[in-house]
């Protein structure tokens, strides 16, 4: 870590160099919005995150990778038992920053999260944090974006577009805008390289209430959630990667 600091320092340096104008020129441009508009979050954490991810991108070697927010980014807590046993032994990077919006995955991909790799299988888990400021028509587009990106980046992956996990514990306004947003990106899975996977009525019971074993916050994943997530992600991880994961590991 330490011989990248001086990188990091640069990098920060840049970020906290951005007029405020700039980022917020989403806001300003006709026919934009804030979704599909790449800008970095200019936090030191954040920063520091970024270059990390890029650290591991660098030393190559990747096959499968995850990118998105914060239900990426803590496959390394709650999820580290369902990633070592899942793609422990299949080079896998996680790309994910909690609080990270579409458009914040958008400017890490143009700025190294991809650099140098080719992964053979790329997850798309985000959208969530976008809730509150953006439509679902934007947020689509938003995520679709992120898709784009990934698939100009990397000529031969298989790019699975998740649907955007429902958020809250009961049904209300942010839940109904990803799904509607759900319903939006769901048209690209006849697109070639793309495979649209939706499984969120696997997380919520008849009444449409999220089972607090798999998401105990309405948001994150418990263990228990990963390890429904990364079944689901089997039969296309294990075509596509041409191995299977270690079963009993």
């Amino acid at each position: 870590m330490s011989n990248n600091i001086p990188q990091l320092a640069t990098l920060w340096a840049a970020f906290a160099a951005i007029p405020s104008v700039f980022l917020s020129r989403a806001s300003r441009s006709p026919g934009s919005h804030a979704a599909v508009v790449a800008i970095p979050r200019r936090t030191v954490g954040w920063a520091l995150r970024h270059g990390l991810i890029n650290g591991q991108a660098r030393q190559g070697g990747v096959d499968i990778m995850f990118i998105g927010e914060s239900i990426v980014r803590w496959w390394t807590r709650d999820g580290h038992r369902v990633w070592e046993r899942y793609y422990g032994h299949r080079r896998g990077l996680f790309a994910g920053i909690s609080e990270d919006r579409t458009q914040h995955v958008l400017w890490r991909i143009r700025h190294g999260n991809l650099r140098g790799i080719q992964p053979k299988l790329v997850v798309v888990q985000c959208g969530t944090n976008n809730h509150a400021e953006n439509s679902a028509q934007e947020i689509a587009e938003g995520v679709n974006a992120v898709v784009d990106e990934v698939l100009a980046r990397v000529g031969g992956a298989t790019v699975v577009l998740m649907a955007i996990f429902p958020r809250g514990r009961t049904p209300g306004p942010a839940r109904d805008t990803l799904d509607a947003a759900n319903a939006l990106l769901a048209e690209r899975s006849d697109e070639d390289r793309i495979r649209y996977l939706d499984i969120n009525d696997r997380f919520l019971n008849a009444s449409g209430l999220i089972s607090e074993d798999l998401m105990p916050d309405g948001i994150h994943l418990s263990e228990a959630g990963y390890a429904l997530w990364a079944e689901a992600l089997e039969p296309l991880a294990a075509q596509v990667l041409g191995n299977a994961f270690a079963p009993g590991a």
